[in-house]
């Protein structure tokens, strides 16, 4: 390396870590819970790849909206069970939340106050010397305490809720997975407006096979995702307008993976990935897809990592299940490319940032395709011993390419919010979040009972301000 009488490498390595974070706070907050890519994504374990022994205490699930930061811990604990290799950890939440605009309409808009318990237990038991079982459970109930809809109760399980198998035979790991969750927050889906309500369970089971190859891991993953919903819409939409918020039915995906990992350092890999899709919906469109593209991830240096990956989806349609007749519904484009960049950044022990960038083809976890752009970004800042503060930002700009609300639009979303550390082992935190849709004329007309009914653009257009406090209890 040259070195610079004026710009020694000190100051090189700062200028490039202040540019990095330039770039982390250019971008537009975590990514919505509800975001599968057709693609689908890999399985990730509690266990590093090839470190069966390393079983580390993951980040407590968080409420049932954002997350609140663990990258810098104010307190360790032991486990809430531990019965020999057994360990389990027990959380519990209490959270009220208002918000001023709960069924996302562009007009006559309705206020709600929720009350949301939850309980999120993690168990990590480690068997024989290279195997594991691990657990992730996080379930809850809301109950709307005032104002539309007063008096329902909501059930929600939470979107990392998971179980999940790993064992070796010889230069093999085998891991067995299973992810479920009930997805209520109609946010949670950015194509979804008029919506109180998603009631959308989703369970994503399979099995994925790594061949250590030395300096190459190949691994081969098959699995399968079940969706189904049946939402509620807003009660002052009229009947159509409910008939036509959001599309009622099953999605069943298929999906096989093969990618090849070459180790270029101990904690950064390359390589390829294929695959394979197959998609029927009972109320949407039936896919048949291929994705093919190359991956970097892993860890840069010790407090920055990255995932780079990029390719092109090939989509052909087999068949359109749409309930009503729909004139003027656009194509799904046969091919179309995909990129995501993520970088997560500590850059003291006081602050880190999270930036993300992508363009997919996505299911929104619900029924119908959606190509979209997204930037992310979130700042975390431990402001004192026992205070961080959260920024957060999204930008979206999406089109929907099957179902009845086709169309594009855009969303932007901006979340801030306060936790505080009460005590050894209970914290609490205050959020605020502001979400703004705005969608395009998609020209789409749909006959219902034989009448036309066109579907204008504001009708998919919604703002909404939504503020939580929440109390966590680590037992």
């Amino acid at each position: 390396m040259i070195k610079h009488p004026a710009y020694p490498p000190e100051r090189c390595f700062r200028i490039l870590r202040l540019a990095f974070l330039a770039v982390l706070l250019g971008g537009s907050l975590n990514s919505v819970d509800g975001q599968e890519p057709l693609r689908g994504v890999p399985w990730q374990g509690a266990v590093s790849p090839w470190d069966p022994n390393s079983y580390q205490r993951q980040p407590t699930s968080a409420p049932w909206w954002r997350g609140i930061s663990d990258f810098a811990p104010t307190h360790e604990r032991g486990p809430f069970i531990r019965i020999g290799p057994l360990h389990g950890y027990l959380d519990a939440n209490l959270g009220l939340y208002y918000t001023d605009n709960s069924g996302l309409t562009n007009t006559g808009t309705q206020d709600q106050l929720q009350l949301s318990q939850s309980a999120v237990l993690r168990v990590l038991w480690p068997f024989g010397s290279q195997n594991s079982l691990d657990l992730n459970l996080g379930a809850g109930l809301t109950e709307i305490i005032a104002g539309s809809r007063a008096g329902d109760v909501n059930l929600t399980l939470s979107p990392d809720s998971a179980i999940g198998l790993t064992f070796f035979v010889g230069d093999f790991r085998v891991r067995l997975f299973d992810r479920f969750a009930i997805l209520q927050d109609p946010t949670a889906d950015s194509a979804v407006s008029g919506v109180t309500n998603l009631n959308r369970f989703r369970n994503a089971g399979g099995a994925a096979i790594d061949w250590n190859l030395n300096k190459v891991i190949v691994t081969l993953q098959v699995d399968d995702t079940y969706v189904t919903q049946h939402v509620r819409t807003a009660d002052n939409l009229t009947a159509i307008q409910q008939q036509l918020s959001g599309v009622n039915g099953n999605r069943n995906t298929v999906r096989v993976t093969l990618s090849a990992a070459a180790q270029l350092n101990p904690t950064l890999s390359f390589g390829p990935q294929v695959t394979l899709t197959e998609t029927s919906a009972t109320t949407g469109t039936d896919l048949e897809g291929l994705a093919t593209g190359l991956f970097l991830r892993g860890q840069l240096t010790r407090l920055t990592s990255l995932s780079l990956e990029g390719g092109l989806n090939f989509v052909s349609e087999q068949g359109n299940h749409t309930p009503f007749v729909v004139q003027n519904l656009q194509t799904i484009p046969s091919t179309d490319y995909y990129v995501r960049f993520k970088a997560n950044q500590r850059v003291s022990r006081y602050l880190e940032l999270t930036g993300e960038v992508s363009h997919d083809l996505d299911y929104g976890d619900g029924i119908n395709l959606i190509e979209r752009t997204v930037g992310d970004a979130l700042l975390t800042y431990r402001l004192t011993k026992r205070l961080d503060l959260n920024v957060g930002g999204r930008y979206e700009d999406g089109n929907v390419l099957s179902g009845v609300n086709q169309g594009r639009y855009s969303l932007y979303q901006i979340n801030a919010g306060l936790t505080r550390q009460l005590g050894p082992r209970i914290r609490a935190s205050l959020d605020y979040r502001f979400i703004q849709r705005t969608s395009g004329n998609n020209n789409v007309v749909v006959l219902v009972d034989g009448q036309r009914v066109s579907l204008p653009s504001q009708t998919g257009n919604y703002t909404q301000n939504l503020f939580l406090i929440n109390v966590s209890y680590a037992f």
